[in-house]
């Protein structure tokens, strides 16, 4: 199991952008888990387990 504060540390990781996704973390800190377990351990948390890309503004301009 993950403890609390390894939770908590994992969260930090996918909000200050040091990974990208739920894989990211899984394959750097977690090789024994299944990523699915990961990707539960950010919807307990209230992340998705990803970080949407930005979409470029497109103008009237643009179009």
């Amino acid at each position: 199991m993950i403890s609390p504060h390894v939770e908590h540390c994992t969260t930090q990781l996918i909000t200050r952008g040091a990974c990208h996704n739920a894989m990211d973390v899984q394959c750097e800190l977690f090789p024994h888990l299944n990523p699915a377990t990961v990707c539960k351990m950010f919807i307990r948390k209230g992340l998705n387990g990803r970080i949407c890309r930005k979409k470029r503004w497109l103008s009237r301009k643009h179009i």
